[in-house]
């Protein structure tokens, strides 16, 4: 509808700023990961398949967690998620205002979502910690 104001009313995937809750989460649940060095081939695979790629396919090698989040690597922030398992992203997300309305500013937005997965859902719960999918 053309009267529809989307900035407010439409529900669109984060993206990559997403990235920054899966740190906060991934750091909370373990702070030794900075500590960690990451091995981005530029893709993740799944038992199914599909994949999870870098922009462009581009692997970027061994990346410590600050490298990682300056190039913005689909690959480890989708295997951070992957390994925390979806509670604790959503937990965490939910601190950061998803799931919840914004109070008191006097015009009607839509809410936020993160979404509730099984642990089998590897490669939604992956495409939610870069800010994708049904986030």
């Amino acid at each position: 509808s053309k009267l529809l104001n989307r900035t407010i009313n439409g529900l669109y995937p984060p993206g990559s700023v997403f990235k920054t809750v899966t740190l906060s989460a991934a750091l909370e649940n373990d702070p030794s990961i900075v500590n960690r060095t990451f091995n981005d081939t530029g893709k993740i695979t799944f038992p199914d398949g599909t994949e999870l790629n870098n922009y462009m396919k581009q692997a970027h090698g061994n990346l410590d967690l600050q490298m990682a989040y300056r190039v913005s690597s689909n690959v480890v922030f989708g295997t951070l998620a992957m390994e925390m398992g979806n509670p604790k992203l959503k937990e965490v997300s939910e601190r950061f205002g998803f799931n919840s309305r914004v109070p008191g500013i006097g015009i009607s937005i839509s809410e936020s979502r993160f979404p509730a997965l099984k642990d089998y859902e590897v490669g939604n719960i992956a495409q939610s910690g870069i800010g994708q999918a049904s986030v």
